[in-house]
């Protein structure tokens, strides 16, 4: 279980450098489940917006808009 925010410059680190690779290994091969839980933190008016933002698009969509919002953060601030 991953709890991240979409504000958070070292959530967007390891959704950028490390879950792929984490992904790939475990999760697609079926050896680990994934459970990736929102929390919100400073500025929450980022946060929030992106957590908005992802649950308005189809269902399969939502890990697209999480992986903008982390790339685009340093854009944002």
């Amino acid at each position: 279980v991953e709890y991240a925010s979409l504000s958070c410059p070292h959530c967007a680190r390891f959704n950028q450098d490390v879950f792929p690779a984490f992904k790939k290994a475990y999760v697609d091969t079926g050896k680990a489940l994934y459970v990736y839980r929102e929390f919100i933190t400073s500025p929450p008016e980022i946060a929030g917006a992106g957590v908005l933002l992802a649950r308005c698009v189809p269902k399969a969509d939502y890990f697209k808009v999480v992986d903008g919002v982390f790339a685009g953060q340093k854009e944002m601030y």
